[in-house]
């Protein structure tokens, strides 16, 4: 039978990344480690990991199972702090994930308040448009914008956001400021893995297709932001990453009054294992403060 101990190796492991990392967040060695997680596989008779002499990674089994013990495991731990009285201060390291653009946006301008208020918070973020999953990147909690796909998450709104077509008053003056849906094939796309290259036209017209005369990829919408204050296309951006922009007239909308809003929701999410962790209920209620407002909308 297992113990508790080989389930807390067992998350470490997950949250961490590695054998190393896991034995030195519980102080202990790494041969430790390796015994508990192989006592936990026994016992269960599925391998939870794939390993080899340079690295590991999570089997399917070992998701699902981190997925369906991680809550108890955090519910364990806090009942454990509190029988012997330590503090719940929020300490240790964040893993966060999220835009780039919403972490120039939201976070760094605040940062300084909030890592004075939470001096023993150590964060480690990366910063990715791609939604990835927390579980398999070792993050504690992101921010993702769009619809959601993965049901294992526990997800919070944050606001509600919207694209729209923009483009520098230079480029437009140089290229032309289209009229028409059409115009665009004269254009520059400048496009990033939340464009949607298909414009929906309204609710009696078809969506089209638009065959841009260029594309450029970039691999963010802050690249693409960056771009279009360059002059170089017409970028599908976030109203709020570009409302300093918009209201400075370094950008403009282009075809405002022709394209429908497209929403775009932006979420707090996590796995259900960081619920009721001190250092996470520190983070979301910062990041809420800055960016949530009366448009937060809790579904979790």
């Amino acid at each position: 039978m297992y113990s508790v101990d080989d389930l807390y190796a067992f998350a470490a492991l997950i949250e961490t990344g590695s054998v190393t990392a896991a034995a030195s967040h519980l102080q202990l060695n790494p041969a430790t480690v390796s015994r508990r997680l192989t006592k936990l596989e026994n016992h269960l008779g599925v391998p939870l990991f794939l390993r080899n002499t340079r690295n590991f990674s999570v089997t399917t089994e070992g998701q699902d199972f981190y997925t369906n013990v991680a809550e108890a495991i955090t519910l364990l731990r806090a009942a454990e702090n509190n029988l012997i009285g330590q503090s719940t201060a929020p300490s240790g390291k964040l893993r966060i994930a999220l835009p780039s653009w919403v972490l120039h946006r939201f976070v760094q301008p605040h940062l300084a308040d909030f890592l004075e208020e939470h001096p023993n918070v150590q964060l480690d973020v990366l910063t990715t448009d791609d939604p990835i999953s927390l579980i398999g990147e070792g993050r504690d909690i992101g921010i993702r914008i769009g619809e959601l796909g993965d049901s294992s998450l526990k997800a919070r709104r944050l606001y509600n956001d919207s694209t729209v077509l923009c483009a520098s008053p230079d480029y437009l003056s140089r290229h032309g400021t289209p009229t028409r849906v059409d115009d665009l094939s004269q254009h520059v796309l400048l496009l990033h893995p939340g464009a949607n290259v298909a414009l929906d036209t309204g609710d009696d017209q078809p969506t089209q297709r638009i065959e841009w005369r260029n594309r450029h990829w970039l691999n963010t919408a802050e690249a693409a932001h960056a771009a279009a204050l360059k002059h170089l296309g017409v970028a599908q951006l976030y109203r709020e990453q570009i409302s300093d922009d918009l209201t400075s007239g370094r950008l403009v909308t282009v075809l405002g009054d022709s394209l429908p809003s497209t929403q775009a929701p932006v979420w707090f999410i996590r796995t259900d294992g960081r619920l009721g962790t001190p250092k996470v209920d520190a983070f979301r209620n910062f990041i809420f403060k800055q960016c949530a407002g009366d448009n937060a909308n809790a579904t979790a």
